[in-house]
């Protein structure tokens, strides 16, 4: 694969449009620059994640940075105004329109899961397919699959009746909710930062959606591939 370029373009209900371009290489990392303010809360000593040994180049929180970077973009909007949003891809372009933390989620969304933040690593192949607005349902479909096709190219063999089959995908989700939760409490030290807590907020009840509602979901995706089961 070759480098691929995500665009985000907002309308504000002022008017005002914000764009942004992440470039993915062919591992799926951003190689965008995310330019940061530098506070004492991006700090990666600062709120740091329980047993993190990242090694920050910068010292700086890379997940941190990522929201700090956009925050004076949004200053004024609240989180449910409604945003004009197009994310432009090679492929395709999507149009809708949404909430402001929605929006906002979309974007650190998509920043995190490219980021170099070493617990988000998951995320990274799905950053590379990415959609902006999804349901529950299709975010643990997306997650599910990302999570087979990882178990799959490191030979890794799922027996479907192994009760524990999915374990480790929810320690991996248990995780990544210990960053949200780090993160909201960073930028609650900011009261300029409302707009982009709710939108991790939102990430982290999406979150929740596999580390606790997982069997639920596989019940229902289940169903999808009634066909698969009786042809074999």
């Amino acid at each position: 694969m070759d480098y691929y370029e995500i665009k985000y373009r907002f309308r504000l209900p002022d008017s005002r449009m914000l764009s942004y371009s992440i470039v993915l290489d062919p591992s799926g990392s951003n190689v965008s620059t995310d330019q940061s303010m530098t506070s004492d809360w991006s700090i990666i000593e600062e709120y740091k994640c329980a047993g993190c040994d990242f090694q920050s180049p910068d010292g700086l929180c890379p997940a941190a940075k990522i929201v700090e970077s956009i925050e004076p973009d949004w200053q004024g909007v609240n989180s449910y105004d409604t945003i004009g949003l197009e994310c432009i891809m090679p492929e395709r372009t999507i149009i809708s329109e949404t909430t402001a933390q929605q929006a906002v989620c979309a974007l650190i969304g998509l920043k995190l899961a490219a980021s170099s933040c070493p617990r988000l690593r998951f995320f990274r192949p799905m950053a590379r397919f990415h959609v902006p607005i999804y349901s529950p349902e299709e975010y643990s479909y997306q997650v599910i699959s990302n999570y087979l096709l990882g178990k799959y190219f490191a030979g890794h063999k799922l027996d479907k009746h192994d009760e524990n089959a999915f374990a480790d995908l929810k320690e991996i989700f248990t995780e990544i909710e210990s960053v949200h939760h780090k993160m909201i409490e960073r930028m609650e030290s900011n009261p300029k930062m409302n707009l982009n807590i709710t939108a991790v907020v939102v990430l982290d009840i999406l979150s929740k959606v596999i580390s606790v509602e997982i069997d639920n979901h596989l019940s229902n995706i289940s169903r999808l591939f009634q066909a698969h089961n009786d042809a074999a």
